[in-house]
């Protein structure tokens, strides 16, 4: 399988995967985006904008981060960039972890 990445220059395609890859492992919940790259990505099919005008996932954000809902209302228009896999695999793992002291 050839990387969706593969079309892009250098620079571009290392900005993308290491994005992705933050994602992938759940170290960012709001990422800046560069309008280019966030073009490119919308472009290979790896994110999609949905509107949030209800403030569903801000709140939710908010939420779990400040423990209330998210202040600032009156904004004239709000996204949600909503990352979609390329790959998903469920793997029951056969490890068991014995504890620090085993």
């Amino acid at each position: 399988m050839i990387s969706p990445l593969a079309r892009l220059d250098l620079d571009t395609a290392i900005r993308l995967r290491w994005a992705l890859r933050d994602i992938k492992a759940k170290r960012t919940k709001l990422t800046p985006v560069n309008p280019d790259d966030l073009n490119t990505l919308i472009d290979m099919g790896l994110v999609e904008i949905r509107d949030d005008d209800d403030l569903v996932a801000m709140d939710a954000l908010s939420q779990k981060y400040l423990g209330a809902s998210f202040p600032r209302r009156r904004w004239s228009k709000r996204v949600v960039l909503v990352i979609s896999p390329s790959l998903a695999r469920y793997r029951k793992s056969p490890l068991r972890h014995q504890g620090a002291n085993s």
